[in-house]
């Protein structure tokens, strides 16, 4: 029989529900339910790994979010109320999970053993950058920027990304472009000096 593995589960694999996308998405109006379907992919192939079916109830004193899906064969059905706090910048609330596990406030929650829960319910379960080895590290400390260049060039390459508004660059494009720049303008030492 071999051995069972030891690698750990990364949360940038788990499938994840976050405040931000429920919100864009409509579902947090007071005093309304709405209700819809929530589907994650497997990086760009665009292969479907779950979905599960959202109902936000918005209307009740508690306002709470219902969850419907399958895990391992089996119907699962999760309530996760809802709470709000004062914006620190006077621009109205901000919406959070409160955790059925641990009772914390979140504003993202990780499927982990048929559960949604917040991350530190999870046992076992890490980032990828917190299981980098030593050379990744090195890396990404030498040859971070270089890396952070190179995606805000293909950012900026999209189809539909906007560079100007009213005659002046928007704030993404100007920091966008700062982040580009910064790869420019540092010294760096030849890859071959690493292998």
């Amino acid at each position: 029989m071999p051995k069972p593995s030891t690698f750990p589960r990364l949360f940038d694999d788990l499938p994840q529900l976050a405040i931000g996308y429920l919100k864009r998405n409509q579902y947090l109006q007071p005093g309304k339910l709405a209700a819809g379907t929530v589907n994650w992919t497997w990086g760009n192939t665009g292969n479907r790994v779950a979905s599960i079916h959202v109902l936000a109830v918005m209307n009740d004193p508690q306002p709470e979010v219902h969850l419907a899906f399958a895990y391992q064969g089996k119907k699962v059905q999760q309530r996760i109320e809802l709470t709000t706090l004062q914006s620190n910048l006077g621009l109205g609330v901000l919406w959070y999970f409160i955790c059925p596990h641990t009772g914390k406030r979140c504003r993202k929650l990780y499927l982990s053993n048929g559960r949604f829960t917040h991350r530190e319910a999870s046992a076992g379960e890490c980032y990828q950058s917190q299981i980098a080895s030593k050379k990744e590290r090195h890396y990404e400390k030498t040859y971070g920027a270089i890396f952070a260049a190179g995606r805000a060039w293909d950012t900026m390459r999209e189809k539909h990304f906007k560079k100007y508004y009213a005659g002046k660059p928007t704030k993404r494009y100007r920091r966008l472009m700062a982040t580009a720049m910064k790869a420019d303008l540092q010294d760096l030492p030849p890859l071959k000096s690493f292998l």
